[in-house]
């Protein structure tokens, strides 16, 4: 016999693809755009150190820096990023944060920061001149939103999670709230 079709089997498995995304894909991605965006740093590489501010920490713990271009500096933090991000992942996880909602999130906070970003100069000539390429910006906005979409999805959760947590039914045997029986 096939297998039929259940709700419950449909549910469990858009779970497992929001863990996959959250504590596997996304670090992954944030990796790849810090690494990547090292090669397009913005002014006096500012702005790749301001956007890779979950792993950039790392550079403070460590003596002498000297030369930013060694292998081992984007190295360091884009390992320290992996990490903040994989606990971010699991935490994420753990308030059952849709996918859906953290993508919209992350939408709105590219849309935003491109805006914010663009608003600060009178031309594109000029936003250029700064920063050098238009990568720059693109690798600033992915993972600026990451951080938007991710800090909102925490607040969200966390909200979400202590209202579930504190709450208690208006009506405690209503058929809106049956009690709980044992099984």
């Amino acid at each position: 016999m096939g297998r039929s079709w259940s709700l419950r089997g449909t549910i469990a498995s858009a779970m497992k693809t929001n863990h996959w995304f959250f504590r596997l894909v996304l670090p992954a991605l944030w990796v790849t755009c810090s690494l990547i965006h090292f090669h397009f740093p913005g002014d006096e590489y500012a702005l790749w150190v301001i956007d890779s501010t979950a792993g950039a920490w790392v550079l403070f713990l460590l003596p002498n820096v000297g030369d930013i271009h060694q292998w081992w500096v984007r190295g360091s933090v884009a390992g320290a990023g992996a990490l903040v991000m994989v606990v971010a992942g699991w935490i994420l996880c753990g308030l059952n944060v849709r996918l859906r909602i953290w993508i919209g999130l992350w939408v709105v906070g590219a849309l935003a920061w491109s805006g914010f970003m663009m608003s600060q100069f009178r031309s594109p000539e000029e936003a250029l001149a700064k920063n050098g390429s238009w990568w720059a910006y693109l690798f600033s906005t992915a993972m600026i939103a990451v951080y938007f979409a991710t800090f909102l999805a925490f607040v969200g959760g966390g909200v979400k999670f202590l209202m579930r947590k504190f709450s208690k039914p208006l009506m405690p045997n209503s058929e809106l709230n049956p009690p709980v029986t044992a099984r």
